[in-house]
């Protein structure tokens, strides 16, 4: 009877042990895919954030612009005010969102080249690039 009793606890600690070992599989997979995927969709919205930053930076600043600021003023504070605003957004979502106003240079007579260096993280990932915009002004 003893012997039959030691088998059955021993087939209940290689049943638990199986058991773990699967568990832990499962779980190192669930894991590995879920960061693939907040990796992705954070690289879909950077693509969406990158787009309409750009264009919230231009209408901001045709706003703004008037005959008595200088046009990198108005780039300036239109710039600080989009990247307020968007932070602020994004944050609501669980997303860090940064961005630094690089070299403003003149195009021709109505538009400015705008280097901005955005960069928008989460819990898993980050994405950090500099882009240049187009201002009309």
């Amino acid at each position: 009877m003893k012997d039959n009793e030691g088998q059955l606890l021993l087939l209940a600690v290689v049943f638990l042990a199986i058991t773990l070992i699967v568990l832990a599989s499962a779980a190192t997979v669930f894991l590995s895919v879920k960061q693939n995927q907040i990796y992705n969709s954070l690289a879909v919205e950077y693509g969406n954030v990158k787009e309409k930053f750009g264009i919230a930076l231009n209408e901001r600043a045709n706003q703004t612009y008037e005959g008595g600021m200088s046009k990198t003023d108005v780039i300036n504070d239109s710039f600080n005010k989009t990247r307020d605003s968007f932070g602020i957004l994004l944050s609501y979502h669980g997303i860090n969102f940064g961005a630094k106003l690089g070299e403003i240079t003149p195009g021709d007579s109505q538009w400015w080249n705008v280097n901005v260096t955005l960069t928008m993280s989460s819990q898993y990932s980050s994405i950090n690039e500099t882009v240049k915009y187009h201002i009309w002004l």
